[in-house]
């Protein structure tokens, strides 16, 4: 007889809680697969909306967690779905995120836990095959609950979002950031002007923008999203300088709003390209206590803390070796720090650290030995890496080294707040 608590003597209650553990050991690695495949599901949707994106990591480590609670527990789990999974199929509804492309990224996800799950039904003494065949069919019906529930609250929404003439303004506004070319002549802005894009989000977003725009001789085209987020464009016949509109944002900004600011552009194209870098600046303005970022100021950390190739790559390449040392790096961090905060001015450094100029070069020398590569060949690399470090895109964890944020913890993506 087999002592393998997952072998065919084994109850289905047994089966069950000794293979979700062998799961949930492995949660970080199916969390990573998850995240790779449901992105590898493109949408036919260009725009690039930052509620659906931030949301829809933590939506997949929330549906893991709920699709392995319902290996570990059994159907009658699968009944409620977990909240964050509904608030975000309302988000694709609100984003142009299609029914299809949310469907076809739940089965996705599927594939991958089931393969996960065959590939622990195997280990050891297999599963025995009724046992097998409980657990898969188990799974198949908890997808068919799950791709209904969540496409009556995606519909519910659709619905929601056509019934006033705002919602239906904020749609003519999305298709054009999409790239359709519809009439414009309700909107009351003229696209062939100079403009400004905003992106607001906080506590009443859209009177936020309000304020600030009041304070200005330009025209606004605002799109309340939701109450905590905005859409704005400012105006102007007259090319205006950037610069001097942040600070008139930031002067104006209420404590509680990020706004992320775009580059002048021009013309429906430049209207739409300024639209997604201020998108991209607003994720940087909502991680720093400094509520308003200009897109222009952090192109390179804007543009590619969501890739998570590159995030990653960055990571693996100038972190991680830093964070081999005993003190988990944070010597060469703060060295970095001030180094690249001096403009790499070794004794502009050593006087902000109250060290010594050659000590700074020892330690410069000592970063160079730990990523086996002369720092002015990778000073941007390095140097955006740590950036994206200090935002909180990566966290520092002393008995890893330095890694991307929740990576191993059961629930704190589950628990990430979700906009809704």
């Amino acid at each position: 007889m087999s002592n393998d608590p997952c072998g065919p003597s084994a109850s289905l209650d047994e089966v069950r809680a000794q293979l979700a553990e062998r799961l949930w050991n492995r949660r970080p690695e199916i969390n990573e697969a998850l995240i790779a495949r449901v992105y590898g599901v493109s949408a036919s949707e260009s725009a690039f909306d930052p509620m659906y994106h931030d949301g829809l990591r933590a939506a997949i480590a929330t549906g893991l967690d709920y699709g392995l609670n319902c290996i570990e527990h059994g159907e009658d789990y699968a009944m409620d779905v977990p909240v964050p999974l509904l608030a975000q199929a309302r988000v694709a509804a609100r984003s142009g995120v299609g029914l299809e492309t949310v469907l076809r990224r739940y089965v996705a996800a599927y594939a991958v836990l089931g393969e996960f799950l065959m590939e622990e039904a195997g280990t050891g003494d297999p599963l025995d095959g009724n046992a097998l065949q409980h657990l898969l069919q188990v799974q198949a019906n908890v997808l068919d609950h799950l791709l209904d529930v969540i496409s009556d609250e995606h519909a519910r929404e659709m619905k929601t979002r056509t019934s006033t003439a705002e919602l239906r303004r904020a749609d003519r506004v999305r298709r054009l950031v999409n790239g359709e070319r519809i009439d414009t002549s309700s909107l009351g802005y003229e696209l062939d002007q100079c403009h400004i894009g905003l992106l607001a989000s906080g506590s009443e977003a859209a009177a936020g923008i309000r304020r600030i725009a009041a304070t200005l001789d330009h025209r606004l085209l605002l799109i309340r999203c939701e109450e905590q987020f905005a859409w704005a464009w400012l105006g102007s016949r007259r090319p205006v300088k950037v610069a001097d509109l942040k600070s008139v944002v930031a002067e104006n900004c209420p404590i509680d709003l990020a706004v992320g600011i775009g580059e002048l552009g021009k013309g429906r194209e430049g209207w739409r390209r300024t639209h997604f870098q201020a998108a991209a600046a607003l994720s940087i303005a909502r991680r720093t206590t400094r509520n308003v970022a200009r897109y222009a100021e952090h192109v390179l950390t804007a543009s590619i803390q969501h890739n998570d190739l590159l995030v990653g790559s960055l990571h693996e390449l100038y972190l991680a070796p830093l964070g081999a040392e005993p003190d988990g790096g944070e010597l060469h961090l703060t060295t970095l720090r001030a180094y690249f905060g001096a403009r790499r001015n070794s004794s502009s450094a050593a006087e902000a650290l109250g060290v010594n100029r050659r000590t700074i070069s020892n330690r410069l020398r000592a970063i160079e030995a730990r990523l086996e590569c002369p720092l002015d060949g990778i000073w941007a690399e390095l140097e955006t890496a740590l950036r994206l470090f200090d935002l909180g895109v990566y966290e520092s964890n002393s008995s890893r080294g330095l890694r991307i944020a929740g990576d191993d913890s059961r629930t704190q993506e589950a628990a990430a707040p979700l906009p809704t």
